[in-house]
């Protein structure tokens, strides 16, 4: 939609009107614009001197920016394919930093080439993970961010690209995406203070030969799954990974003290996992006393009470 720039600047100098009466319109109306105006306010932003002007404009630009996400979320929440990929763009713009999908697609696409040029249709499922492993944590340098664990950027995924490094569930989730790419049975475990990941048995039974040999070459079809299935094993991509069984996760949480519920061994949905990180964003901002930012996390969060 092509706006009036020359309306958007009159009604950010009104911004700065003592007359709150006023300036509360201006605020109104610039809302009511929404986010084609934006590249306009940042730009006017950097111009402004007045500290009353510049806060009231942070806040239409916070609020803006909030309007985009909770439009593009809510649409991914009712849609039938939730990709984890499209949702986790859709939440790091919360950096407020142009996200860029096709550039961040190539870049995950050319990771998956990487991989997919050393796996073997005659692999076993350990095999082909380790070679993942290899590929990801000790050709790309991915690891698990230790010294600044709870900051934002572990949530962001270009962020995680950039900086190759994340907190357990950004790294599970790139994990995860490039692993269905590849066509191998991996999905998320919403664990209590962690996040995993399940490889499930493949169910080949119904498929014809030529099927199979897509799903053993990493081709385009879908994997024949049952997500109900029990995992045949554990990934802990914040771990490099390491991959463990059924025991472990009773382990875990024998030290936590909590009660071994089914769902903390069954795999996830998308939905759960983005949920989540939303969660570990909230938390961040708290934690750092960025109270605006928080708050726009909260109305976000709210989406997925509506459900």
């Amino acid at each position: 939609m092509k706006v009036d720039e020359s309306k958007i600047k009159a009604l950010v100098s009104l911004l700065a009107d003592e007359d709150e009466e006023v300036s509360s319109i201006a605020f109104q109306k610039i809302l009511e614009i929404g986010h084609d105006s934006l590249p306009i306010l940042e730009d006017s932003f950097v111009l402004v001197e007045s500290n009353l002007q510049k806060n009231r404009l942070d806040e239409i630009i916070g609020l803006i920016r909030v309007q985009k996400i909770d439009i593009e979320l809510r649409n991914w929440l009712e849609s039938e394919n939730q990709d984890l990929f499209d949702a986790w763009c859709i939440i790091s713009q919360i950096s407020e930093r142009q996200i860029d999908k096709a550039k961040l697609l190539r870049e995950i696409e050319q990771m998956k080439i990487g991989i997919w040029l050393g796996l073997q249709p005659d692999q076993s499922e350990l095999e082909k993970i380790r070679f993942m492993n290899h590929q990801l944590f000790e050709k790309l340098n991915f690891t698990g961010d230790t010294k600044d664990y709870n900051h934002p950027s572990n949530s962001f995924i270009d962020s995680v690209l950039d900086n190759r490094k994340g907190n357990p569930i950004s790294l599970s989730s790139l994990y995860m995406i490039l692993a269905q790419k590849l066509r191998l049975p991996v999905y998320g475990v919403n664990l209590p203070q962690h996040f995993v990941l399940a490889y499930l048995p493949l169910h080949l039974d119904d498929l014809t030969d030529e099927e199979i040999g897509k799903i053993m070459k990493g081709q385009d079809i879908e994997i024949p799954v049952d997500l109900e299935d029990e995992p045949l094993f554990y990934i802990n991509p914040f771990g490099k990974g390491g991959v463990f069984g059924k025991q472990h996760i009773h382990k875990f949480l024998n030290e936590l003290k909590l009660e071994s519920k089914q769902s903390y061994f069954k795999v996830c949905s998308n939905k759960d996992i983005i949920h989540r990180m939303l969660r570990n964003l909230q938390l961040s901002y708290a934690r750092m006393n960025r109270g605006a930012k928080k708050k726009e996390i909260d109305s976000l969060l709210k989406l997925f009470q509506e459900e």
